[in-house]
């Protein structure tokens, strides 16, 4: 079992659907079925609104798309002419090395989010990927909001009824509404407001205009100096300090800069409104297909109505997407990771160096937390020294519990202990609930105040489920072997995997070759099979109404073959199958060599929604099944054969796979050019690398890059350089 590709396949999949979009039907069974799941929905989704989630959520908006398609690298003629040098020194034509071009005052800025209404000072509308002239107005009305790059990675975002420039120069102007401002690579030197000048050091603030002369100014990162004709104040982060047209500037009061600012990246509007299905596709270098193993240059994140409908991409990443891993409850957040593109020796004949088996240039894996609606994403960070196997977010999402370990200092290896932990978003607190190694994910019962593991340690077969209380930490002992628990709406009942019959093959740590049981943990009865023992049943999964449960069973072959017929390794097949609460019936709805990656039901419990992940990219696909036994299914596609692109975004995105590839090979050829020695031309080359990974999201807006992910690229190619 592919156990570190499937680590965060919970419920990939869910659905949770308040308000779906109309879309056509291509048979009856779907179009009445979409129909009664809306009113079900309508009926069950709640309305309340999550506030205020601080924590170690770093802030960051995703860009949006393609504009432009010559490549760029360094800003500097000497620069251009040491890599012309160093081409040379590798047998590589100099025509060969990417174009300089400056950017010109005419593309300063350009739109990588809009919602409108947003228009320039001449009253022309912004849409994506649009460019910004130098010193040009960009304004926003009622209900309006942008989100504006550079070239060298600084973000604006304007909020409703705001107005904003920029000069060539690096002085920026708000005078109306509210800014959030991430000033990169020093390109911002300060904003002019009406009630004086804001001057940034390295600084992420935010920005309001709250009378003609008054602005807030919060200081998230960094530190700012504020001045008018009064005098002048620094302000360092943390703090928010009113600048009054009329007074002296003072260095503010410390305020919750998370919470204050969470309306940039729409933390404090997270409604459970959204019929969305999420999967990944991955886009190849160029010049590498047909072969067997080509290593990804890009990781999407794709989104479909529940009909299949409406496929679109949500966003960008550098290098490969795990499978996208669980809906966060009640939001438009899905929480997933990335893997890094890996660099080998550079290839100076085909200018490339992505290898299947290398070294990374930025930390081995990322986890994001992405807003499928509006393709926010924000980097999800553990305190310092924890490290997640399975994170799962509370039902109200203001905690996180995960198994996994902590290390105090992450550079004794020897210095580690195991655990689960229970993280809370506001406070920031940390506590530990029970010790081990544990290889299993928890899961919440609805209310949020218990948590249900095995505390079995390892990837063996002995496995004691437990109860936790989260507020008191008591941990209940059930006395029964089990793992892969799933809680019933009601919370009295827990259906989980036991009876292993061997090691070895496990999903999300549980091993595979179990039987469903079901539990009535409120009034502590024997467990009750719902499953034939020896099965291999996995993941349980409760219908709505708690009546019944989905599960899939692995198969082995084997066990029908003759030996002659019997293939090393030993051939599978999966079967989709729902029981009855009470152990009654069961119904078997699927069965193929697909392996259901992620199960859900829908909402009204009259279909259930299966990924089948069949050998190769092009066979993945998402079922939309009737859960009545019947068979009707309709194949909803969702793999990289129907995610189709239009003409411009595949041009664009075939220039920024490029640009990738030209940026992973010119760091390679850095850390070569430096291991002998050379440390001006090594710079230089990771000077360029900075530059392509710090301008992907400006260049190529239609591509819908995340910015947080080609920042840190671009990071980590600058401090290589400054060695």
């Amino acid at each position: 079992m592919r156990e570190q590709q499937h680590s965060q396949e919970a419920d990939v999949i869910r659905l949770l659907a308040q308000h779906f979009e109309e879309a056509p039907m291509r048979d009856g069974f779907r179009r009445d079925l979409l129909n009664q799941t809306r009113r079900a929905a309508a009926a069950r989704a709640p309305r309340s609104l999550l506030r205020r989630r601080p924590g170690r959520i770093l802030v960051g908006l995703a860009a949006a798309a393609c504009a432009g398609l010559l490549l760029v690298g360094l800003h500097d003629d000497g620069a251009r002419r040491a890599m012309n040098a160093l081409s040379a020194r590798f047998h590589a034509p100099a025509a060969a090395v990417l174009p300089v071009k400056k950017v010109p005052a005419s593309e300063l800025l350009v739109v990588a989010l809009a919602t409108a209404p947003v228009t320039d000072g001449s009253g022309r509308a912004l849409a994506v990927g649009d460019h910004v002239p130098a010193a040009a107005e960009v304004l926003t009305g009622k209900g309006g909001g942008v989100t504006l790059l550079t070239a060298g990675g600084s973000e604006f975002h304007l909020g409703p009824n705001s107005r904003f420039s920029l000069d060539a120069s690096g002085a920026g102007r708000i005078t109306e509404g509210r800014l959030y401002c991430c000033n990169r690579s020093g390109e911002v030197r300060r904003l002019d407001t009406p009630a004086g000048r804001i001057g940034l050091l390295g600084t992420t603030l935010d920005a309001a205009v709250t009378r003609h002369d008054t602005v807030s100014v919060i200081v998230v990162e960094g530190k700012v100096r504020l001045a008018n004709a009064h005098g002048e104040a620094v302000v360092p982060a943390g703090r928010r300090s009113i600048l009054v047209a009329s007074l002296a500037p003072g260095a503010g009061v410390t305020v919750n800069t998370t919470a204050e600012t969470a309306w940039c990246d729409g933390r404090n509007e997270i409604l459970s409104g959204y019929g969305q299905i999420v999967y990944t596709v991955t886009r190849p270098p160029l010049d590498q297909l047909p072969a067997p193993e080509w290593v990804p240059a890009l990781a999407e994140v794709w989104a479909m109505n529940a009909d299949g409908s409406g496929k679109r991409r949500v966003k960008t990443y550098i290098g490969w997407p795990d499978a996208p891993g669980s809906w966060l409850p009640g939001s438009q957040w899905v929480q997933f990771r990335t893997f890094p593109a890996l660099w080998g020796p550079p290839d100076t004949q085909l200018r490339n160096a992505l290898v299947n088996a290398g070294t990374s240039i930025v930390e081995r894996q990322q986890r994001w937390l992405l807003n499928v609606a509006t393709g926010q994403d924000v980097t999800f960070q553990l305190p310092p020294g924890y490290e997640a196997l399975y994170p799962v977010f509370s039902p109200d999402c203001r905690q996180v519990t995960f198994t996994g370990q902590y290390r105090p200092d992450p550079a004794d290896r020897n210095r580690s202990e195991g655990g689960l932990w229970l993280y809370d978003l506001q406070t920031g607190e940390i506590r530990k609930l029970l010790d081990g190694w544990l290889k299993t994910a928890p899961t919440w019962s609805p209310n949020g105040r218990y948590l249900v593991i095995s505390s079995g340690q390892g990837y063996g077969v002995n496995h004691s489920l437990v109860v936790i209380d989260t507020l008191s930490g008591e941990v209940r002992r059930l006395g029964i072997q089990g793992a892969g628990a799933a809680v019933s709406p009601n919370g009295s009942q827990v259906a989980y995997c036991g009876d292993f019959k061997r090691e070895g093959e496990r999903f999300r740590g549980v091993p595979t070759s179990g039987s469903i049981f079901l539990l009535d943990v409120a009034q502590d009865t024997q467990p009750i099979p719902l499953s034939p023992q020896g099965e291999g049943a996995m993941e349980p999964t409760w219908s709505p109404d708690g009546t019944r449960v989905l599960y899939s069973v692995q198969h082995r072959k084997s066990a029908t073959l003759s030996p002659e017929e019997v293939t090393k390794p030993d051939p599978h097949e999966y079967a989709i199958y729902i029981a009855q609460a009470d152990g009654s019936q069961i119904s078997q709805l699927y069965k193929g060599d697909g392996f259901p990656g992620a199960t859900a039901w829908a909402p009204n419990g009259e279909a259930v929604y299966v990924r089948a992940d069949a050998p190769g990219f092009l066979s993945r696909k998402v079922l939309l099944i009737a859960a009545d036994g019947s068979g009707r299914a309709v194949d909803l596609g969702g793999n990289d054969a129907d995610s189709i692109l239009s003409p411009l975004e595949e041009r664009q995105t075939n220039a920024a796979m490029a640009a990738v590839r030209e940026a992973v090979f010119q760091y390679a050829l850095g850390q070569t050019l430096a291991s002998e020695g050379r440390h001006p031309e090594s710079q230089a080359a990771f000077q360029t690398a900075a530059s392509l990974f710090r301008e992907l999201p400006w260049r190529y807006p239609l591509v819908r890059f995340s910015v947080p992910d080609t920042q840190r690229y671009a990071e980590a190619a600058s401090r290589a350089a400054s060695r």
